[in-house]
């Protein structure tokens, strides 16, 4: 869910408002190996120079056990092709048991923003930067024994740098990207839940992985063409790669889209994503396959 559908769910925030107030409804599912099940709702309305979006995501882990993640982005839009937004995310707390994990808890809570510029028209030469920072916190609890009294808690932090570049030509859009991701805890040992989230925020949001490690840092490149007669139809290609923190392993990921307008107010779109993570320490790799779907309606 994080990521695959992180960069279809901001359709609106993604073009600057002209004239008339615009809005937009977003659903994705994503469903696959471990087993996984994801799902984002995001609604999002832009009145003038101003854009707001918000979403609900869920996900599971390896037992099937939910997670919550809230979010909402703020973007304003000073002069054409400039955007300053501001982010939010809220996952409320959910614990599990189970006899092969124990017991596991985990909350979140975080926030940060970007500016990005982006000017001219769709199908002229266009460049495309983009800045951003951010700050997570996560509480997570864990036990071997499920249902323990005393589970060891830990807080993890993660800050986060990133930068985006890019350029347009005629229907064809190109970004490059990198992150690097600060610790101000030992975070190598905590595993992650795959689908904590794919708003601004998520944990490997936009990159078209689902990671369950932290991060050090991660390279992400994509490529988007529009095609058909009236160039109503898109397919777009992700790459990523991520190693995690403390020489743990790493993440390859690659993601391939096909989106359609099947009018001028409804968009689909369906994905498939392929992943390996390598762990160092166990010398074990873990492969993953990832089918989604979504639709978007602008009224």
């Amino acid at each position: 869910m994080r990521g695959i559908a992180a960069g279809f769910v901001l359709t609106l925030a993604a073009v600057p408002a002209v004239g008339a107030s615009r809005g937009s409804m977003s659903e994705a599912l994503t469903v696959g190996s471990g087993p996984y099940i994801g799902n984002s709702i995001s609604a999002g309305v832009s009145p003038g120079p101003v854009d707001v979006d918000l979403g609900y995501d869920v996900g599971t882990d390896q037992d099937l056990v939910i997670f919550h993640s809230l979010w909402g982005s703020l973007g304003v839009w000073p002069v054409n092709g400039l955007r300053i937004s501001f982010d939010g995310d809220f996952g409320p707390k959910v614990s599990s048991d189970s006899a092969s994990r124990g017991h596991y808890a985990l909350s979140s809570v975080g926030g940060g923003g970007s500016i990005s510029y982006h000017p001219g028209r769709s199908g002229e030469v266009r460049p495309y930067f983009q800045v951003g920072s951010g700050f997570e916190h996560l509480d997570v609890e864990g036990s071997q024994t499920p249902g323990a009294a005393n589970p060891v808690n830990g807080v993890f932090n993660q800050t986060s740098v990133s930068g985006n570049v890019g350029v347009d030509v005629d229907q064809a859009q190109l970004r490059l990207g990198v992150s690097k991701f600060f610790y101000a805890e030992d975070a190598g040992a905590v595993q992650l839940p795959p689908g904590i989230g794919s708003g601004p925020l998520g944990l490997g949001a936009g990159q078209a992985a689902l990671p369950t490690r932290a991060e050090d840092w991660n390279l992400r490149a994509s490529l988007r063409q529009r095609f058909g007669s009236r160039e109503d139809s898109d397919a777009t290609v992700r790459f990523t790669y991520a190693p995690y923190v403390d020489g743990i392993g790493s993440i390859v990921a690659a993601n391939l889209r096909l989106g359609h307008d099947l009018t001028r107010e409804l968009r689909g779109y369906v994905g498939l994503t392929g992943q390996v993570e390598s762990f160092s320490r166990t010398s074990t790799k873990t492969a993953g396959v990832y089918g989604s779907a979504g639709i978007s309606v602008l009224f």
